[in-house]
């Protein structure tokens, strides 16, 4: 199970990426804030004790789903462990170091990016 909170959150994008429709479940990560990557587009999560971010449940990822998601992501971001609501998950994040304090929006990102990163993933 893998856990979303930024550009994957966007049915487009993720069919984009994924290569078919994948249904997702809502949830609320706690202890968490969404903020750009330091000069990209995209976002990361950094610990925010009173923090909380919507974010969406992937189920029943195939093993080329995993891989088109790994080469998505790229070298900026690695799989990390996530306990949310009694689940455990996967999440990416990005390295050390390049999360900005600038808070990520997906309705602005969606506005500024969607075209580009559809061209992109496509």
């Amino acid at each position: 199970m893998l856990i979303v909170y930024g550009t994957l959150l966007d049915d487009d994008l993720r069919a984009a990426v994924l290569g078919r429709r994948v249904p997702v479940v809502p949830l609320s990560l706690r202890g968490w804030r969404r903020v750009f990557v330091r000069r990209r587009s995209y976002p990361t999560l950094i610990p925010w004790r009173s923090g909380y971010v919507a974010a969406a449940r992937l189920d029943g990822l195939d093993d080329g789903d995993w891989q088109r998601l790994i080469a998505y992501e790229g070298a900026e971001y690695a799989l990390a462990p996530v306990h949310q609501d009694g689940l455990d998950a996967k999440i990416f994040l990005a390295a050390a170091g390049l999360a900005s304090q600038r808070a990520w929006t997906l309705d602005a990102w969606r506005r500024r990016f969607k075209p580009a990163a559809l061209r992109a993933a496509g």
